[in-house]
Order: C-alpha cells, then sequence, then structure tokens
C-alpha cells in the first residue's frame, strides 16, 4: 500500500512555477528552495480514499512592507523556512479534489473534479506568487518559469522538527515554525484556513469576499472603493480601521481577486447576503 500511494504521490505532484519580476524582495526563485514534500492521511470519509498533501519548503522568507504585517504583527524583513500547503484528495487513484493556500493560510483556494485545473492524467500546475508565496492554479505555463522542485516524502521526524522550528541540531527559531496542525492530522474537514484557529486577517478576508459575492449575485461588477465601504458599515467589522480595512480590500483587489472578480476556486466560509447599502 505504501508502494502504491508513493507512485500515486509522485505522479500527481504538482509543477510549480515562478515569474522573475527583477526585484529580488518580490521574486520566488530557486536559491530559497528546500524541495516539496508530500506525506499521505488515510481517508475518514465516502468521497475519497486518501489524502496527499503537499508541502513546499523554503529555506527562506522575505516580504517587503503590506498590509499584510498589520495583521500578523510581524515587522517587513525575513525568518527563516516557509511552508506552502497544497493538499490532493484521491478517489479510485484519480484526484477529485486540491486545497491550497492562496495568502498567509487565511485565504483558501479549492477545485473539485472535473475541473481543466485539476487534470485526472497529469500533474497540476500552481503559480506561486509573490513574497508571500500564494498558490494559484496555472491555465497556461507561457512567461513563467518552473521551480524544478524536488520531490520527497516527509518523514515523521521532519515534520515534527518543523512544528518545533528546528533549524539542525539542537538550534530552534521560534519564527520557522509550521503553524499548522490540525488540518495535516484530519485533512477531510471542510478547509476554510489553514490555521489551527482564524485570525483577524482571515476574519476580515471573510467580510471582503462576503462583500463581493453579494455584487456578483446582484450582477454588479465588483468595486473595491465600495465593498470597503460596505464592509466598514457591517457590526462585524467593529475593531478595525476604515484605513485598514480600505487598505486590505485595495490588496484583494490585486492580488486574490481575477479581474475584479472572485475566483471560483476561492473557498468562502459560508455565505450570507450582506444588506444593501
Amino acid at each position: 500500500m505504501a508502494i502504491q500511494y508513493e507512485t500515486l504521490a509522485l505522479t500527481y505532484a504538482p509543477e510549480l512555477y515562478y515569474v522573475d519580476s527583477g526585484n529580488p524582495l518580490h521574486d520566488v526563485g530557486p536559491e530559497d528552495g528546500g524541495g516539496l514534500y508530500w506525506r499521505v492521511v488515510e481517508s475518514s470519509v465516502s468521497w475519497a480514499d486518501v489524502c496527499i498533501q503537499y508541502i513546499a519548503y523554503f529555506t527562506r522568507q522575505r516580504w517587503v512592507p503590506t498590509i499584510l504585517d498589520t495583521f500578523s504583527g510581524k515587522l517587513p524583513g525575513e525568518h527563516p523556512n516557509d511552508y506552502v500547503p497544497l493538499f490532493i484528495y484521491f478517489k479510485n487513484g484519480k484526484p477529485v479534489r486540491v486545497v491550497f493556500d492562496i495568502c498567509h493560510y487565511e485565504a483558501i483556494g479549492a477545485i473539485n473534479a472535473p475541473s481543466p485545473l485539476l487534470p485526472q492524467d497529469r500533474r497540476s500546475k500552481f503559480l506561486i506568487k509573490y513574497f508571500y508565496r500564494g498558490l494559484v492554479p496555472l491555465k497556461e505555463d507561457k512567461e513563467v518559469i518552473s521551480l524544478h522542485e524536488n520531490v520527497y516524502r516527509l518523514i515523521p521526524e521532519r515534520l515534527d522538527g518543523w512544528w518545533r522550528g528546528v533549524l539542525s541540531g539542537d538550534i530552534v527559531d521560534e519564527k520557522a515554525k509550521l503553524i499548522i496542525k490540525q488540518k495535516l492530522l484530519d485533512p477531510f474537514k471542510v478547509i476554510t484556513t489553514f490555521r489551527d484557529h482564524a485570525g483577524k486577517l482571515g476574519f476580515l478576508f471573510h467580510l471582503i469576499f462576503q462583500s463581493a459575492k453579494d455584487y456578483q449575485i446582484r450582477g454588479l461588477s465588483v468595486d473595491v472603493d465600495k465593498i470597503a465601504l460596505q464592509v466598514g458599515q457591517t457590526s462585524d467589522a467593529k475593531g478595525f480601521s476604515h484605513q485598514d480595512i480600505e487598505k486590505l480590500t485595495e490588496f484583494v483587489g490585486k492580488n486574490i481577486f481575477e479581474k475584479s472578480q472572485i475566483p471560483e476556486y476561492l473557498a468562502l466560509r459560508g455565505y450570507k447576503k450582506f444588506q444593501r447599502v
């Protein structure tokens, strides 16, 4: 059975790409790559036989100032180790679902088969975006560069080391920890955040995504300025400054939405209509 899973994991290991922007603080390149690791979790549900969890490991994370720092409590800079999760679920040896990180473990993508973005006979392709290393499914691989990541089985000892923030030997760094745990142990629940507990950033993402979805359902074009105003007027947004809401909505419009629309693969945390403004 282990050999069968290894064959499946290697056959469908996602291909990762990046774009060279010429700015080292915005680029994702092979110089920081540490490999693509996989592990297996056998199914507890009827719609899948197994989940193969892939984690793209990077030896260093660097980032430039953005509104995201307001919610993470971290100053722009760098720290060792970074991890990008992507889970593929299989039924009868074929992929039926993929769940992946879009931004900071708080914005999640999910694609169900049948879909051209989740091919049944070859590896799926994803673009790793910018310094925050979010994943976006690739429809074509023109003008992008392959990371050519080596693929390794994620043994329990290495995973435990990631959770503890081990760099080498007895050297431990809190900033190097893999903070994803519950979703790795039980990937068969609905995933709308990879974190064990959603944070303020995820909650505000949730409000912004819901508001944008409401616009689309009403047949209106998504207007970032109007969404920021609408979110700010909800009782759920108390405790967030209008400036933070504006800046984060602008970030979402530029980096997560596609042509001012919610991507079909964006996983929403349950849809509830906002009152019109």
